[in-house]
């Protein structure tokens, strides 16, 4: 069951950055029509849309992106906090904002650790 649901974010979550960031648009709206179809319908075990869901969508997400803990910062972190329970609502609305938020920072901290580790070696 894990694997699976590893799986499909792993997919929706490369399906999304090779779309690129979209804004809220109906390309949007169709993709979360279609994930939200996928999970109440054809899911080996449908899944109730709800805080909880997003709860675990949530920590799952982080946990996979930065499974180390070496990436995000305590700042970032407390960024995209306010997330915890509005992704099922987000999803429900075609909202993206969390994912490109998510997105956009992990960039930066990579690029920062990128200058660091540049820095690092001319000094």
């Amino acid at each position: 069951m894990k694997t699976k649901l590893k799986l499909f974010f792993t997919i929706i979550l490369s399906f999304y950055l090779t779309v690129g960031v979209l804004a809220n648009t109906e390309k949007d709206t169709l993709v979360s029509q279609m994930i939200l179809q996928s999970i109440q319908s054809f899911h080996l075990k449908p899944q109730k849309i709800d805080d909880n869901y997003s709860k675990r969508v949530y920590d799952l997400f982080i946990d996979r992106m930065d499974p180390n803990k070496q990436i995000f910062t305590r700042k970032n972190i407390n960024t995209l906090k306010p997330y915890l329970f509005k992704l099922d609502e987000n999803l429900k609305n075609g909202n993206f904002e969390f994912l490109d938020q998510s997105f956009n920072l992990y960039q930066a901290q990579l690029l920062d650790i990128q200058k660091f580790i540049q820095e690092s070696k001319t000094e």
